[in-house]
């Protein structure tokens, strides 16, 4: 089954784990015609891209490490279309405003529902400065479509800090809202 039309926000996204795992898992989803009708992806890291840059940079990254033998560039290439960049410091409240206004535009660009889907593929002590800036932003709250929050392993060094983190993010989310994932 299809899961419904959505924006998935990628903080990390100029890092490894996107570049050599999420991107070319998405590309396979696409292919196997697994992704909504209507899908985006908005890559959010610190480094410098243009969206051209970066849909360069995911292309390749999709040749060298897709499970897809021998991708049609045709499919790579309207595939990284959906892709934009957006350079963002995940401690700057005032970048979560402008992320806020590119999803509002790109929602109603696309005819969607604001179905958001933040995935943190960063290190663990910036899961919850993510959450308490989307928060702060108006990001996380499910008014007008659904808001998740996909959590990278290890969630927390220890058992106090994993605790302290699900306590920080309860204060601003359901837990219905939380996906805790192992990409291994």
């Amino acid at each position: 089954e299809k899961p419904g039309n959505l924006i998935l926000v990628i903080f990390g996204a100029s890092g490894d784990l996107t570049a050599r795992k999420l991107i070319p898992a998405l590309f396979s989803l696409k292919i196997q015609k697994l992704l909504p009708e209507r899908f985006a992806v908005i890559g959010c890291g610190r480094s410098v891209f243009s969206d051209p840059e970066f849909r360069t940079k995911m292309k390749e990254s999709i040749i060298a490490f897709s499970e897809e033998k021998d991708p049609d560039e045709k499919s790579v290439d309207e595939f990284v279309e959906s892709i934009s960049y957006l350079m963002l410091n995940n401690e700057k409240l005032p970048d979560y405003h402008k992320l806020r206004e590119i999803l509002v535009e790109r929602t109603k660009s696309m005819s969607i529902v604001a179905n958001y889907i933040f995935y943190m593929a960063t290190p663990p002590s910036m899961y919850s400065v993510i959450a308490e800036n989307l928060h702060e932003a108006g990001l996380s709250v499910q008014h007008d479509g659904f808001r998740r929050l996909i959590i990278e392993k290890p969630f927390g060094y220890d058992l106090e800090s994993g605790r302290e983190l699900n306590r920080k993010l309860h204060e601003m989310v359901d837990e219905s809202q939380i996906y805790r994932i192992d990409h291994y």
